[in-house]
């Protein structure tokens, strides 16, 4: 089967079948773009955000009650 004809056959199902056609064309694009958009990314120089902290740290100095609240 050359080239042409598939390509034939393809756009005809295109034109017959829209929702078909365009949930397959979705459906491949996902995996596609796992596998390539990932080290696309990181060869075009992306860097993940760095983690957010899980905590406040604390200073490392004495620390001080508050004076003068008491009931």
């Amino acid at each position: 089967m050359s080239v042409a004809r598939l390509w034939d056959r393809f756009r005809r199902f295109t034109f017959d079948h829209p929702v078909i056609s365009f949930s397959l064309i979705v459906g491949v694009a996902g995996p596609v773009m796992a596998a390539v958009g990932i080290p696309l990314r990181r060869r075009l120089g992306y860097e993940p955000a760095p983690e957010l902290p899980a905590s406040y740290p604390l200073p490392n100095r004495r620390r001080n009650p508050p004076v003068g609240y008491d009931d």
